[in-house]
C-alpha cells in the first residue's frame, strides 16, 4: 500500500522542474512599466514559446531587465535538468538499485506527465481544454493550449533522451552516441537570449549615440540618448586600412561592437583550433601554440616540389583545401586579438568602461552560456 501511494505521488524534482518551467514562463511575460500605457493590439505573443520576451531597445532604459529576468529562469530550468541527469548517471554508476529507482522514478513521471499532455490533445471535442480556455483572463484558444502541450511534450522528450545518454554513458560509452541539445526549445531560447543581451551590452560600451530619427519635426524636443552609452566612442572611431569610406559598413557605422563581436568568435576558434593542432601534431609537453603549418602530405608535397607539375587527386585537394582553413582560422584569430588588445589598451577605454558598469553583466552572461554548454544552440 505503501509503494503504491508512492507511485501515484509525483517527486519533489519533478515538481520543481514543473515550477521552473512556470516561471520562466512568467519572467517571459512584458514589464508592467513597459505594457501599462499601451494600447491593446490584435496581435498576440505567447509566454510557453517566449516570443513575448522584449528584445532589449538602446534608447528604453531597463528594456534589458525584461531579457535578463528571463534569462535567469531558463538557466534555473537548465541547471535543475542538468542536476536531474547528474544525478541519475551517478546513481547508475554507484548502484545499479538506485538507478532503477531513479529510472522508475524521474524517467517514468516524464514518460506519464508527456502521456497526459498527449491524451489533452487527442481529447475528443476538446473539452478540458476548452474549459481551460473559458478560465482564462484574456483570449487564448483552444489551438495555443494543444500548441504549448506539444512543445512541452518535445521538452519532457529531451530531458528522458537526456537522461538516458547519461545512463548509457557510465554504463556502455559506446551506446551513448545521442545528442538531443538541438530538440530542446528552452535551451535554444536560452542561448538566443544570451546573445541578444550580450550585443546589448556591447553596443552600451562601444558604439555611438543612437541617433534620433525625427530631428526634423517643428516643435518636437529632440530627446538627449547620451546617457545610453559610454564615453569609447568621444574617444576613438574606426576607419578602413586603406582610408576608402565605404558606406554601409561597421566601420562607416561606427558600429565597434559588431567587429568587437566578430573578433571574439575568431578569437574562440583560434583557441580551439590550436587545442586540436597542437593534439593531432603530438606537439612537445609545454608548447601553448602551433606554430607549424601546412602538415598534411598533399601540402608538404607542393611546397617542396615548387615549380614542378604536381597531379592531385580529390583526396589531394580536400587535405589541401583543410590546411588552408585552418591557417585562415589562425591568422583571423590572431588579427581578432590584437584588435581586442589594441581597443581594450586605448587610453581612457578601461575607465569609460567602469563608468558604465564594467564587464560583470556580460562577463555572467557569457559564465551561464558556458556553464549550459549552448554552443550547438548559438554556434554564432
Amino acid at each position: 500500500r505503501d509503494t503504491e501511494e508512492m507511485e501515484t505521488q509525483i517527486p519533489t524534482s519533478m515538481m520543481k522542474l514543473l515550477q521552473v518551467l512556470v516561471r520562466s514562463e512568467m519572467a517571459s511575460l512584458q514589464d508592467p512599466e513597459f505594457s501599462n500605457n499601451q494600447k491593446r493590439k490584435k496581435l498576440h505573443f505567447c509566454s510557453f514559446d517566449y516570443s513575448s520576451t522584449i528584445t532589449p531597445v538602446d534608447i528604453m532604459d531597463g528594456s534589458n531587465h525584461i531579457i535578463e529576468r528571463c534569462i535567469e529562469a531558463l538557466y534555473q530550468v537548465c541547471s535543475h535538468v542538468d542536476s536531474l541527469t547528474q544525478k541519475s548517471m551517478e546513481d547508475e554508476c554507484e548502484d545499479e538499485g538506485d538507478a532503477n529507482h531513479m529510472k522508475s522514478s524521474n524517467s517514468r513521471w516524464l514518460k506519464k506527465i508527456g502521456s497526459m499532455l498527449h491524451a489533452l490533445e487527442d481529447e475528443e471535442d476538446h473539452l478540458t481544454l476548452n474549459e481551460c480556455s473559458k478560465s482564462m483572463p484574456h483570449y487564448w484558444p483552444v489551438e495555443r493550449f494543444i500548441r504549448a502541450s506539444k512543445q512541452y511534450r518535445q521538452e519532457f522528450k529531451f530531458i528522458e533522451n537526456t537522461i538516458s545518454s547519461k545512463r548509457n554513458a557510465c554504463t556502455s560509452p559506446i551506446m551513448s552516441t545521442t545528442n538531443p541539445n538541438s530538440q530542446s526549445f528552452v535551451r535554444k531560447a536560452l542561448g538566443d537570449f544570451i546573445g541578444r543581451a550580450i550585443r546589448y551590452h556591447l553596443r552600451r560600451l562601444f558604439n555611438p549615440v543612437p541617433v534620433c530619427l525625427y530631428t526634423d519635426v517643428e516643435g518636437v524636443e529632440i530627446p538627449d540618448y547620451s546617457h545610453t552609452r559610454s564615453r569609447i566612442h568621444e574617444l576613438l572611431e574606426m576607419k578602413e586600412p586603406d582610408g576608402n569610406g565605404q558606406r554601409d559598413t561597421a566601420t562607416a557605422d561606427g558600429s565597434i561592437s559588431s567587429v568587437v563581436g566578430i573578433a571574439l568568435q575568431r578569437i574562440v576558434d583560434f583557441y580551439s583550433m590550436n587545442i586540436e593542432l597542437l593534439a593531432r601534431d603530438g606537439a612537445v609537453k609545454g608548447t601553448k601554440f602551433i606554430k607549424s603549418f601546412c602538415n598534411r602530405s598533399s601540402s608538404k608535397r607542393g611546397l617542396q616540389q615548387r615549380g614542378c607539375v604536381i597531379r592531385l587527386n580529390e583526396n589531394d585537394i580536400d587535405e589541401v583545401l583543410l590546411d588552408i582553413d585552418e591557417g585562415h582560422t589562425i591568422l583571423a584569430g590572431i588579427r581578432a586579438c590584437r584588435f581586442i588588445a589594441a581597443l581594450i589598451n586605448w587610453p581612457g577605454v578601461s575607465e569609460a568602461i567602469h563608468e558604465i558598469g564594467g564587464w560583470d553583466t556580460v562577463e555572467s552572461l557569457a559564465s551561464n552560456f558556458q556553464e549550459c554548454n549552448l554552443r550547438n544552440e548559438m554556434p554564432e
